[in-house]
């Protein structure tokens, strides 16, 4: 009996949170579903709005032109934070400091690459993503401008931890600038192949993807430039050509990074799709003397079970069949 009671009150709790409806199946859900003969069951998460400045809502050029301005910022910030790797013996011998010096200042440089995700993370998600990026690529250039002047090991440490400080956006604000314009959505066959869908394509994968080639290439990349830089121009140009490239994406971002921040967004959570789908199967109004005549969009406990077993078959039928697994492939 105890366990009776215990399983019930463990069914009662509410799911998981970030947990979402992405496949409707049987057409029963109330949210907004994807456009196309082959894409009418995709759940769109986060659903747009039907604001044409929504950025889910943008054109594809107009989002290829945000992606563009993301990967600039990227590659400009990241190949500043690398570029010293292959010339650390030149400078060490002009400027008088050690390689444990310039080594240091380098390990404070990545330390406040992450602590400074405190700070500019809930700024850009609270007055904006585009100031902080312009702001972040600017001072990385005037900081790199700076960094060959530097003749003592307080001043070398000095320009790494600002250098950290400001260009942190590069760790972890691209993802989220990803999620502004690209929606969460899987993607079935036709039913005229397969009855069942298949395992999921996935829009976000492939952004985050190039994201995190151009954060790691631009640091095995940077290395190799640098080294020619040093022989043919020495190696204070490394460090000037770095400030050039973050004036030239500062340009770049200036005159065509969008704000992708869109607060009016109605934010889609599981209760929210529970909801359309008892709503869905039970639609007729409701007469006078009803039970739920003071809150008419709370689900009755028979709407409950019907939409717990409709859930349960979408999630048996979603469900990849191991007889033929070469019709099945998944992309993040």
């Amino acid at each position: 009996m105890a366990k009776s009671e215990q399983h019930g009150s463990l069914e009662e709790q509410p799911a998981i949170p970030g947990t979402v409806h992405l496949v409707d199946l049987e057409g029963i859900m109330q949210s907004r579903h994807a456009s196309g003969t082959n894409s009418h069951d995709i759940v769109l998460v986060p659903a747009p709005s039907s604001d044409p400045d929504d950025p889910l809502n943008w054109t594809s050029h107009r989002k290829l032109l945000s992606t563009v301005c993301m990967c600039v910022y990227t590659l400009m910030v990241g190949i500043a934070s690398a570029a010293i790797y292959s010339v650390l013996e030149p400078i060490s011998r002009d400027t008088g400091l050690t390689l444990n010096n310039l080594n240091n200042g380098t390990g404070y440089m990545f330390l406040f690459f992450g602590w400074g995700c405190l700070v500019w993370q809930p700024l850009a998600i609270q007055y904006g993503k585009r100031p902080v990026y312009l702001f972040s690529i600017l001072a990385t250039c005037a900081i790199q401008a700076w960094a060959p002047y530097t003749t003592s090991n307080g001043q070398w440490i000095a320009n790494k931890i600002l250098q950290g400080f400001f260009g942190a956006p590069i760790e972890s604000l691209c993802e989220i600038s990803v999620t502004d314009i690209v929606s969460y959505a899987f993607r079935s066959v036709s039913r005229q192949i397969i009855d069942v869908m298949q395992y999921f394509q996935h829009e976000r994968g492939k952004y985050l993807a190039l994201y995190g080639l151009l954060l790691a290439g631009s640091n095995f990349f940077a290395p190799i430039i640098a080294g020619f830089i040093a022989d043919g121009q020495g190696w204070q140009w490394v460090l000037y050509w770095c400030a050039i490239f973050c004036a030239m994406g500062f340009v770049f971002l200036f005159f065509f990074m969008e704000e992708t921040n869109y607060p009016n967004r109605v934010p889609t959570t599981t209760s929210n799709v529970a909801l359309s789908v008892t709503t869905s199967l039970d639609p007729r109004p409701l007469e006078e003397g009803d039970d739920q005549k003071e809150n008419p969009m709370e689900p009755t406990e028979d709407n409950l079970e019907a939409g717990s077993a409709t859930l349960s078959t979408l999630i048996a039928r979603s469900a990849p069949r191991p007889s033929s697994p070469s019709s099945w492939c998944a992309t993040r």
